[in-house]
């Protein structure tokens, strides 16, 4: 419910939403939010798990009713294509990432394209487990070193 909650927010305020600000949205006091995350960058962590797990969802979806057989798809869709929907997907996380610029090593437009491209770093072999989203996001957001290696 706190993810749920924070993801709109996220996308809103970027990473200055404040933890006061999700509990006042969720209807809880902040202290429950520490009482499940060690603190704002493993609750940013984990919505960022939450939004690829259910991206991945969706591709997975849409791959799924793709490769039906049974001749035309049964649904129709709408809206944009699928380049302008890509592409209007990337400046919307570019625009998230775009405050902490200074921080980051790659321009937000570089990084969103990175990130979209997460699905597809799976392991390709049966002798190798599918990374779970929190995992994708952890080695993307901290790269592929631990912690006090240099």
């Amino acid at each position: 419910m706190i993810i749920q909650t924070a993801i709109p927010l996220i996308a809103e305020y970027g990473t200055a939403v404040t933890t006061a600000k999700v509990a006042r949205a969720a209807g809880i006091g902040e202290g429950t939010i520490f009482r499940v995350f060690a603190d704002k960058d493993e609750l940013l962590q984990a919505c960022m798990a939450e939004a690829l797990q259910a991206h991945l969802s969706r591709m997975g979806a849409i791959a799924g009713s793709l490769g039906h057989r049974g001749g035309k798809h049964p649904g129709t869709v709408r809206g944009a294509g699928r380049t302008e929907s890509t592409a209007r997907l990337h400046a919307a996380l570019a625009e998230l990432l775009e405050p902490d610029k200074a921080a980051l090593r790659r321009p937000p437009e570089q990084i969103a394209a990175l990130f979209f491209g997460l699905p597809f770093t799976q392991p390709r072999t049966d002798d190798e487990p599918d990374l779970t989203p929190q995992e994708l996001v952890e080695v993307f957001l901290h790269g592929a070193l631990s912690e006090g290696a240099k």
